[in-house]
């Protein structure tokens, strides 16, 4: 079984190795990221002028049309227990009623669906006047060709921008693959170097490692970063949550989850699911998680004594 020594050159090794495949490469990925920003500048400002929000573009040899669509800029909703609160505090029969069909009468699923239909509607309140280009497969509602009002040079400055984009995705896959031998190499050391720097220094887990950099010997620091974080909560886990909370009071009511008009969801019901709501938001709040990760840093180039 390779020790922890071993297991540290090994990771220092192919780290190296990485960085010589990264700064291989590191010029081209540069060119390719301006040529794109800067393509997507021009094509935003020539839409902008003339006030078009989608055009359809063929590249060479392709059979179907990428579209590059201006569209509102819109505000991402942040979920928070106070905001889910407050909209169950509103929620009513006739809300229920609306959503029953399409929920096929689960009222677990009835609550969680009014409160995401809630959350969307607050999403596009938050649209702002602000526009970004996207480049996607999907063509805007309506759209009708415009190909008389984009001047020629737009249209091939759009196909030079999938041209470039399509060349740095083919770049980005061939550092990947050239990578991907070391970077299994640095997977299978990964949890005995951890363990190593944390046995060696428990209060930094770093260590000195003396590496050639072309001609020169130089000090680099292999470090092990650990952080407690708590986990954060998006509507994937925010549903499950709330259709649970519901599920577990119908229980405790004797109540069935398919929804009738006959049910009596008093006050007390809607402040219960409330307390039930906050306790587990509190639970899962409460969860962290220790993430550690290693970084191997160039230091000073090594002085040797005379």
């Amino acid at each position: 079984m390779i020790n922890a020594k071993e297991s540290v050159a090994a990771y220092c090794k192919a780290q190296s190795d990485i960085n010589k495949i990264d700064k291989l490469h590191e010029e081209q990925k540069k060119t390719l990221n301006e040529r794109i920003k800067t393509c997507r500048s021009l094509i935003y400002d020539a839409l902008a002028t003339k006030q078009i929000s989608c055009i359809e573009v063929y590249e060479e040899n392709d059979t179907d049309p990428t579209y590059f669509r201006l569209k509102p800029v819109t505000a991402n909703v942040s979920w928070s227990i106070e905001m889910i609160l407050n909209i169950v505090s509103y929620i009513n029969k006739e809300q229920l009623n609306s959503c029953a069909e399409r929920n096929n009468n689960d009222l677990p699923k009835m609550i969680s669906a009014t409160i995401q239909d809630f959350a969307k509607d607050e999403k596009k309140k938050n649209t702002t006047d602000k526009m970004a280009l996207t480049i996607t497969p999907n063509r805007e509602r309506g759209y009708t060709r415009e190909t008389n009002k984009i001047p020629e040079e737009t249209m091939q400055i759009a196909k030079e921008l999938l041209h470039a984009r399509r060349e740095l995705t083919a770049l980005k896959q061939k550092t990947s693959n050239e990578k991907k031998e070391s970077i299994n190499a640095q997977k299978e050391v990964e949890t005995i170097v951890k363990d190593a720097l944390k046995m060696s220094d428990p209060e930094n887990k770093t260590s000195r490692v003396h590496m050639m950099q072309g001609d020169s010997e130089w000090v680099y620091y292999l470090r092990c970063k650990e952080q407690e974080r708590t986990q954060p909560l998006g509507i994937r886990k925010i549903v499950p949550l709330i259709e649970n909370a519901v599920a577990t009071l119908l229980d405790s009511y004797g109540m069935p989850r398919e929804y009738n008009e006959t049910f009596n969801l008093d006050s007390q019901f809607w402040n219960e699911l409330c307390n039930k709501i906050s306790s587990q938001f509190e639970a899962v709040a409460s969860e962290t998680k220790t993430v550690s990760k290693l970084s191997l840093d160039r230091g000073a180039p090594r002085v040797r004594k005379k």
